[in-house]
């Protein structure tokens, strides 16, 4: 079997290469978990800060836990139904 005569050469496969290489990269991906409270007013706004201090005090204490708090208390139920975890996500 024969290359073709109109096949780019190695030099300029390295410089298409070169040349396009940015676009072909992927950024890097991190794991990121969640227990997301949302506030759908003003009002419920001090509440859900109070909740959220709890609920951080709570998964430092016990990181092992987390899982668990953001099943029982995130209200993004895709994330909760997996312990919080979104997935990954580009940073």
């Amino acid at each position: 079997s024969q290359v073709p005569t109109d096949y780019p050469s190695a030099v300029e496969l390295q410089q298409a290469y070169d040349a396009g290489k940015s676009g072909w990269m992927t950024p890097p991906r991190y794991r990121v978990s969640q227990i997301f409270l949302g506030v759908a007013d003003p009002q419920g706004l001090e509440a859900a800060r109070k909740q959220t201090l709890e609920l951080s005090k709570k998964a430092q204490a016990t990181p092992t836990e987390f899982a668990a708090l953001a099943s029982q208390y995130s209200q993004d139920r895709a994330s909760a139904e997996k312990g919080g975890d979104t997935g990954l996500q580009p940073l």
